[in-house]
Formats: C-alpha cells, structure tokens, sequence
C-alpha cells in the first residue's frame, strides 16, 4: 500500500473488499477515501476514474473502519498517474414520481420513469421502475395505507444504454396494504484526486513489481498487488458537464410494464393459457425474442406470438405442465427482436413463474 504520491503507507487500511477485477493488458489498483462527518443514514457512493477500466466498489470492507470506502479498477500498465473522484449522496432525499405500481408513468427532467406492476414474492413486495437518471442516487419507497414511508430491504440496479432498471424488495409488507410507491432522488457531492500516482516510489517500471516494504508484510503487499489510499477527503462541488444529456420519454427504449402470469408467481395453473406482457410504448409488429433462460426452460408454444391491437401487448399461447418453473428473456444480450417503432430494442426483462404440483389440482391422485 502507498499514498497518493507514492510514497509507503504505514499500515494497511482494510484487509480485503469483496470487488475484484481483472483485464487484458491491464493491472488492477485498488483506492480507498476515507470520509468525515456522515450523517447516521447510510449514504450513497458513485466513483469515477481516468484511466477507466473494469471496476468494482465497495462499501463492506473486511476488517475496515466503518467510513472507508475503496474502489478496484483495472489501468493501462503503461499509466502512470490516475484522476480519481468520488461522489457522496448524504443530502435529503427528494420525490419525483409517486404512483401505484403500473399505473405510474411520469416525465422527470426531460427524461421519464416507468413503475411495473408490483407483486407479492417471500413474504414481501417487489416492484421495479425503469429511468435514465444517471447523475443522482435513486431509491423506492413503499407508502402504507396509515402513511408510514418504507425504506426498500433490497434493491439491484440494471441499465442498458442509457436505461437503468431499480428493483426493490420490501420484506415483511402486502401488496393490500400498500398505497402508492415513490421515486426518489438525491445529488452526488464530488471530491476529485489528481495525479494519483499508480507505482509506489521504487517500483521497477519494466517488470511492474513492487519493491518489498521491509517495516511491513512484503508477502501480503504483493499478492493484493498495488493499491492506493488517500486518509482524508474534503466535499466538492458536482460536475456535471461531461455526463450526457437527458433525453425525452419517446428517445427512451420501450420496458415491460405488465406480464401475465407476474414475473415470479408461484402456483400458476397449468395447462393450456394465453402470456401476455405489455410493454411501455407501441412496438414493431412481428419481430420478437422470446428467449430460453436455460435448457428447456420455456414451455410448448401453441402458434406464433401476436401482438392485440393496443400495439403494446404480445401474446402467446402455451401449455404449461404442472410442477414446473418456467422462464424466458424478453430480450437478452444475444437477441434483441422486442423493439419500438423506432427500432429501439426493449431493455432485456426476465420473465420466470411456477406452476401448480399435480398433488394440488382437483381430481389428482395422491
């Protein structure tokens, strides 16, 4: 480990971060910041890098203190120094679109937010909603009939283009019980770091090997490799000069909005049924991917897929056999049919549902 100018760091700051990286022609660094002056509420943190490369952050450092933050990127090995910036979301949260679930289509900033549909999965709700806000932190929230605001248990984020898909876990709640879901934002406050040197002093630069520390563990600092820390860090200003422009609602690629059967459903009858899923805008007629998740994992189609007349809803009839889990991407990285008018591909959406066991249908034997 060294600082930002070289020069040896006395102890190491953490043990490991659960993020690793890797790269042709590249060598991973890590870097970590410490904070100062959190507020007690978990804060969002986005990092930026040049060079850039493959990167992982982390927020759960092994054997770290609780306001360290660390990234591991891959560089150039030829590079030398590194900008590194760091953005904190600490500030009040700020709601931009309130609705319930499906229902919700809003336009934010020249850009637009899609709700789905919201369902019931583990003793919780799950929803998501499709956005292209890329310079603040985003959450959802769930608002109960008494007025109570609830922070979401779990929440992955997925992007495509400039689409990004938040889904949202709120354990312990039913959907009967819910009033309306809320967007919410928050703006990045960014600190910068220049020349942030990428070789501690003495390292060979042909071999790109670090010259062993005798005051510490040579053996530990060479298997983490380089890394670089910075020990304190001040707020800055956000610069959002290089981040792209919003567009319109319409520039957006379509999203599903609506699946029969609900993505996740347990207990679907089997036998023969129409699946329906509804996309957020008109799309290309004929052209489709109804894609396997794994091997036979889509059940027997019963004719071509169709679009109804409202250009936004496909449908395919099936026969689902009891006892089975069921999947397809709607979309995928390879396949990509699903497209707007424009020509736009949908954003890639996992269709996965289960069906009733024979032993639960009328009639069966025991």
């Amino acid at each position: 480990w060294w600082r930002p100018d070289g020069s040896p760091l006395e102890q190491r700051p953490y043990k490991a971060m659960a993020g690793r990286v890797s790269g042709k022609n590249t060598v991973p660094r890590e870097f970590a910041v410490r904070l100062t002056d959190l507020p007690q509420e978990p804060v969002g943190v986005r990092w930026q890098s040049e060079p850039s490369g493959s990167s992982a952050g982390c927020d759960e450092l092994q054997n770290g203190p609780n306001n360290l933050r660390a990234l591991a990127v891959t560089m150039p090995q030829d590079a030398r120094t590194a900008l590194i910036r760091i953005g904190v979301a600490a500030g009040p949260w700020h709601t931009l679109l309130e609705g319930d679930s499906g229902a919700a289509t809003g336009s934010v900033g020249g850009g637009g937010v899609v709700f789905s549909d919201a369902y019931e999965k583990g003793g919780g709700v799950i929803i998501s909603a499709s956005h292209n806000i890329a310079d603040q932190e985003v959450r959802l929230v769930a608002i109960t009939k008494d007025g109570r605001e609830h922070r979401s248990g779990d929440s992955i984020a997925r992007s495509a283009a400039n689409v990004i898909q938040l889904t949202a876990t709120f354990p312990k709640i039913q959907r009967k019980d819910i009033q309306a879901f809320r967007l919410q934002t928050r703006p990045y406050e960014w600190a910068e770091f220049h020349k942030v040197s990428l070789r501690p002093i003495g390292e060979s630069r042909r071999s790109g090997t670090p010259v062993p520390d005798t005051s510490g563990e040579p053996t530990e600092t060479a298997r983490h490799e380089a890394s670089n820390l910075q020990t304190d860090t001040h707020r800055g200003q956000a610069d959002s000069s290089s981040l792209p422009t919003e567009p319109d609602l319409q520039e957006m690629p379509p999203v599903v909005v609506r699946s029969e059967p609900i993505s996740g459903q347990r207990n679907v009858t089997p036998g023969e049924t129409e699946i329906r899923v509804t996309f957020s805008k008109p799309m290309t007629d004929r052209s489709w991917s109804w894609s396997t998740a794994w091997e036979d994992s889509t059940p027997k189609m019963l004719g071509e897929p169709k679009y109804l007349d409202d250009g936004r809803t496909c449908v395919v009839r099936a026969k689902l056999e009891p006892g089975r889990a069921y999947a397809f991407w709607l979309n995928s990285e390879n396949f990509h049919n699903f497209q707007d008018r424009d020509g736009r591909p949908a954003v890639p959406y996992l269709l996965i549902f289960e069906t009733k066991p024979q032993s639960s249908l009328k009639g069966s034997s025991p």
